[in-house]
């Protein structure tokens, strides 16, 4: 497009300075919203130069563009996040987001039942997860072991369930006390302590054997046998119960991805993942973006640790500010598990090039870590 002089005059009156620019139409309509760490610099790039065939047919549309400066970059990056969301321009990248992946939930029921939500209320109820993958074999296990009931409306007798001995049967009454005791210890197996959860149980195990309740503590060794079975090992796990993080990144053929691990008590309990297109898709800080974007509305970890070969100073500085965190490990338990993530962030972007879709794929092998859902 010829640059007007309206456009030019704009050009040479910008500040060198961090903030937020905006490119609009002749109907004052936002096409794009965009952070810069000078912006004199990053707008007067959209005129000069080789550009793709979307970045060419956005400019040929701009007529006018304004500016906000920021204190720093980062808070640039807010500011964009935020105005992107508000506005919706046609040409800001369309990121694919993984939240069609299933939680499992606490319901907030005085007898709690564990049940499959596709998204997250603020209903009282405890979630868990994303889960990759099926999580109904997992539920049906994890109900039986822990003797959850699953009728929706609490009867007045015993159901099939509680014959089998799969249920507690809090219809029957006077269950309160060892109910919630098994809810609290579900809740330690959701959130991925089973170290603790299983030593509790081989304690009880041994007492009731001592005092010669062999029901109760063959009860207990059931229960443990069960767990076992679901649990399966993972072959990377931390040496702490620290919350944290971990994230992988991929980018190539005009698509980048990246995969987020949620590592609690030393395992992984939830992963999520993410992908977008396009060249502007590829731009040097589109990781940056995605981190500042995803914790402006999500519970901050104590660590959060990324690829070593990133550059995200802004991102760290703002993470420092909220007293989180932020490792680029080179070696350790933290690196192996950014190995993983990165070997599945590769995995999405490969597939996605194929499909055109988001893809979730298995971690790698050998020795696989195995999620609670399979």
């Amino acid at each position: 497009m010829q640059q007007t002089e309206h456009l030019a005059k704009l050009l040479k009156n910008l500040p060198a300075r961090p903030g937020v620019y905006l490119h609009l139409d002749a109907r004052g309509r936002i096409l794009y919203i965009g952070k810069a760490k000078d912006l004199r610099k990053r707008v007067s790039s959209y005129f000069h130069g080789e550009k793709d065939a979307k970045t060419a047919a956005l400019v040929e549309k701009i007529a006018e563009f304004s500016t906000i400066v920021t204190p720093s970059e980062s808070e640039a990056l807010l500011l964009e996040d935020s105005l992107i969301k508000k506005h919706k321009p046609p040409y800001n990248i369309d990121l694919k987001d993984d939240k069609r992946y299933p939680y499992l939930k606490l319901t907030a029921e005085k007898y709690a039942r564990l049940v499959i939500s596709r998204q997250r209320f603020h209903d009282g109820g405890k979630y868990f997860g994303p889960y990759a993958g099926s999580v109904r074999d997992a539920l049906r296990a994890v109900q039986g072991i822990f003797g959850l009931r699953r009728c929706k409306t609490l009867g007045k007798k015993p159901c099939l369930y509680a014959q089998i001995g799969q249920c507690l049967a809090p219809c029957s009454g006077g269950k309160e006390a060892e109910y919630q005791k098994e809810i609290s210890a579900l809740t330690d197996f959701l959130r991925g302590d089973y170290a603790a959860l299983s030593a509790d149980l081989k304690k009880q195990m041994a007492a009731a054997a001592q005092s010669m309740d062999y029901e109760t503590a063959a009860h207990c060794r059931d229960k443990l046998q069960a767990l076992e079975k679901v649990m399966v090992t993972q072959s990377v796990v931390a040496p702490d119960n620290i919350f944290r993080d971990v994230w992988g990144f991929a980018a190539g053929q005009n698509i980048w991805a990246a995969v987020l691990l949620r590592i609690q008590h030393g395992r992984i309990t939830g992963s999520r993942s993410f992908s977008a297109g396009g060249k502007r898709a590829l731009a040097s800080d589109s990781f940056e973006r995605l981190l500042m974007n995803f914790y402006s509305d999500e519970t901050m970890p104590a660590e959060i640790i990324l690829p070593a070969d990133y550059v995200c100073a802004a991102f760290t500085d703002w993470a420092g500010a909220r007293q989180a965190r932020v490792w680029q490990p080179q070696s350790g338990f933290r690196f192996d598990f950014v190995q993983m993530g990165i070997y599945n962030a590769r995995k999405i972007r490969t597939l996605s090039a194929i499909s055109g879709s988001l893809v979730v794929t298995a971690p790698p092998s050998p020795q696989p870590p195995r999620f609670l859902v399979g």
